[in-house]
């Protein structure tokens, strides 16, 4: 993402490449996704330009950070929507 603060706490993989990198740029997400990571153990966003995906190795029981995370990926998808138009 050529963000030391950013890359050094998550990880960003797409296809193709720069499509993550437009996302999060054009975007509060970048903070948003920080933000999670910051309470998450163990997360993992996949943008893709016609796919979305989220893993966490643990059981959500804080319903506030499951709505969060929930809102997060309902950005993430309106742009991965936009991408695919």
């Amino acid at each position: 993402m050529n963000d030391e603060s950013f890359d050094h706490k998550l990880e960003v993989r797409s296809q193709p490449e720069d499509f993550a990198r437009n996302v999060l740029a054009s975007s509060g997400l970048k903070s948003a996704l920080l933000d999670l990571r910051g309470q998450a153990r163990d997360m993992k966003v996949t943008i893709q330009a016609d796919a979305l995906s989220y893993q966490e190795q643990t059981t959500i029981k804080d319903a506030g950070y499951l709505g969060g995370v929930l809102d997060v990926l309902g950005e993430l998808a309106v742009y991965v929507e936009r991408y695919c138009r």
